[in-house]
């Protein structure tokens, strides 16, 4: 019984996931038996047919330890002559259906990117996303570039950047603070009686620095 998710602006269903064991050199079959239904949801149980925007999407991957990923990572970086990590969002992060819940990148980059960064001092972050992430491992790298997210000349627009062939420099449409407490809404954002009430009041955005005569740390201008 399919459930309701937040893909595809809450007309999609849930993740469901699953481990089997396959055997290698073997051919195996999947078979996926699909119904374009809206799936339910609590205050909405009907599994109305869509007639529109059918599809389903199937991945798979091999089960490895996340743990023997990073040591792996560690050890190729400190073999390199330098280091290009790309670490970011992608659509299963943020888009334009739901809103985020948190500023972090995914769970543990932060630690790859701390931990390669120690096994290679020539170490530059890429970043990708669409709106603000917090880095606390900013001050452990050279150089972090911010590559939004760009279309089919995406490697080799990053790569001529990193590669010293175009001039990077532009200013920002956002701030990326140097920490989350620099927000004006930072521990004044919560809801109430299911409606986001802001509690910085008029000082919001950059008028919370003009009004606390603070000028916030950018990443990047």
């Amino acid at each position: 019984r399919q459930t309701r998710g937040d893909a595809f602006f809450g007309s999609g269903s849930t993740e469901e996931t699953g481990t089997v064991q396959l055997k290698a050199g073997v051919k195996h079959e999947i078979l996926v038996e699909f119904c374009n239904v809206r799936a339910p949801a609590p205050n909405d149980p009907d599994e109305a047919v869509m007639d529109s925007n059918p599809g389903v999407r199937l991945g798979g991957q091999e089960v490895v330890d996340p743990d023997e990923l990073m040591a792996e990572a560690v050890r190729l970086a400190s073999e390199a002559d330098a280091v290009i990590a790309v670490v970011g969002l992608n659509a299963d992060w943020e888009t334009e259906g739901y809103d985020r819940t948190t500023l972090a990148l995914p769970p543990r980059t932060d630690e790859l990117v701390s931990k390669v960064a120690k096994a290679n001092r020539r170490t530059v972050v890429v970043t990708q996303s669409g709106s603000a992430i917090t880095m606390p491992w900013a001050d452990e790298v050279p150089a972090i570039v911010h590559a939004w997210y760009l279309g089919n000349a995406t490697g080799e627009a990053i790569g001529d950047v990193v590669g010293g062939r175009v001039n990077p420099s532009g200013k920002m449409t956002l701030t990326f603070a140097k920490r989350l407490e620099d927000y004006g809404s930072h521990g004044h954002f919560h809801s109430e009686n299911g409606k986001v009430r802001y509690a910085e009041d008029l000082f919001v955005g950059y008028k919370h620095f003009h009004h606390r005569k603070f000028a916030p740390q950018w990443y990047f201008g």
